[in-house]
């Protein structure tokens, strides 16, 4: 801007300028999050910046088949003004909710920001010590089912539980165990997933298989239809031999402290901290909600985790 305006600005005009000169990218980080004051920029801007993106970036490129090639754009318009497809292309924030809901069992969490996603799966996303592969993997599914859905294979109305579909896909193709996020066996497991979604007709059939099972699961789920997508308890229908988490009620919350107690089904005493509760904005509880729940063996006892409230008192 300085430069185009030029002939209207002064000769008694000066602009200070400082440069600082580094190969270390890990330094360069740290200055630029150390500046950020002026205009600020949240911190999941700085996500693409880390050596764990670098890597995934090349990892997708290493893969020179035109059916196997994509390219993850970890910096925005990374490939603006390319011929490469937009439909070829995995965002940062795509990746992150297709690794979520494929991997980690969450699809019900994808709709929301991309930056309390990466807060709130902090330890669980962009780990240093996890393999690349299942990243890979993600993206191409997500890629590969958008096509279907573009190409009029699958109901639109559906579309809003792509990432529900990709769960079901690993779980069909992958099995029904934990997928391995390290080693040699995340390599075996990722591949054998590939070898499926490298090949168009092979792919189709195993997600119309897996649609098949969402128009089941749909069909027999009680609650409410038009937030199904977005519901840990419609998840849970998905998952093998449809396993039901603990149920209970919350027998005391005290607000000023941001912790209280569940009653289980089965009458034990559950400590629960806000910080445990899912899908709700307040971050607090009521005597008498009727909840469901992860539980942990904690060092002071069982503690409830990923918390629902089915319905209030």
């Amino acid at each position: 801007m300085l430069h185009y305006n030029r002939d209207q600005i002064g000769p008694g005009v000066y602009v200070p300028v400082k440069l600082i000169v580094t190969s270390d990218s890990d330094l360069m980080n740290h200055i630029i999050k150390a500046t950020n004051r002026q205009t600020e920029v949240k911190l999941e801007a700085f996500e693409s910046l880390s050596p764990f993106h670098r890597s995934l970036e090349e990892f997708y490129a290493s893969f020179k088949d035109p059916d196997q090639r994509l390219y993850y754009e970890r910096r925005s318009k990374q490939y603006a003004n390319t011929p490469i497809k937009p439909t070829s292309i995995i965002t940062l924030a795509a990746q992150a909710k297709c690794y979520l809901g494929m991997f980690l069992n969450e699809p019900h969490s994808t709709h929301r920001y991309y930056g309390e996603i990466l807060e709130s799966y902090r330890d669980r996303l962009f780990q240093d010590d996890h393999a690349l592969f299942p990243y890979y993997v993600a993206g191409l599914a997500l890629s590969r089912l958008e096509g279907f859905f573009r190409a009029g294979d699958f109901a639109k109305q559906l579309r809003r539980f792509r990432h529900h579909l990709l769960l079901l896909f690993r779980l069909s193709v992958g099995g029904p165990d934990p997928a391995p996020m390290h080693g040699k066996k995340s390599i075996e497991y990722s591949k054998n997933l590939c070898d499926v979604l490298w090949n168009h007709a092979s792919a189709l059939a195993a997600f119309q298989k897996c649609v098949d099972s969402l128009t089941r699961a749909l069909e027999d789920f009680h609650g409410p239809q038009d937030q199904a997508d977005r519901l840990r308890m419609f998840t849970n229908r998905l998952m093998p031999g449809e396993r039901q988490r603990p149920r209970g009620t919350v027998s005391a919350w005290y607000p000023d402290r941001g912790f209280g107690f569940v009653t289980a089904e089965d009458g034990s005493g559950i400590f629960v901290h806000f910080t445990a509760i899912r899908e709700s904005s307040e971050k607090r509880l009521w005597a008498g909600d009727k909840v469901e729940f992860d539980v942990v063996q904690a060092p002071k006892g069982l503690q409830a985790r990923n918390l629902l409230v089915l319905h209030k008192d």
